[in-house]
């Protein structure tokens, strides 16, 4: 069941504590796109989001997208960004997070993953060596398959939350 557990959890990007990551030595971050950076579905980018990024790379932070979707809505959402990314990642499979771990030109115990879903960011980032960071998710206008995978990840985290610290 550890897993799944993240090793912390936070309402949303804007609330981690990413001084608090710094000095723990992480230097790369990759997010998740959908339900993390953005809602599901949706292409527009809230102006906190943009100015996020900017502050994180200005505090050195190296930056990168690892995502499930397609290639044409990850390119656009990291273009936007202007970021690094990876596509179809087949999270929680190691090989993207190999991607990204080339991309960030960091090892693995300096990096943390970000993203809403135990099942792919958490799993994936855990079996990769990442610090692994779980948000909770923008909106509930999700995939059925998503929304299924929802269910085992609610009474996992209800089991387990209180070990969860936040950071």
């Amino acid at each position: 069941m550890y897993k799944y557990l993240p090793d912390y959890i936070a309402e949303g990007i804007l609330d981690i504590n990413y001084k608090k990551l710094y000095e723990m030595g992480i230097r790369g971050l990759c997010f998740d796109i959908d339900n993390t950076l953005t809602e599901m579905y949706n292409d527009t980018i809230h102006n906190k989001a943009f100015t996020l990024i900017k502050d994180l790379q200005n505090m050195g932070f190296s930056l990168c997208i690892s995502s499930n979707a397609s290639k044409k809505r990850t390119a656009l959402i990291a273009g936007r960004f202007g970021l690094e990314y990876v596509y179809r990642a087949f999270k929680p499979y190691k090989k993207g997070f190999d991607k990204v771990l080339l991309m960030l030109n960091l090892p693995a115990n300096k990096c943390a993953m970000i993203g809403d879903q135990l099942f792919t960011d958490i799993k994936g980032g855990r079996k990769a060596g990442f610090l692994t960071i779980l948000t909770k998710r923008i909106n509930d206008h999700e995939s059925w398959n998503v929304r299924l995978k929802r269910i085992f990840e609610n009474k996992i985290l209800i089991k387990y939350e209180k070990r969860i610290k936040e950071i």
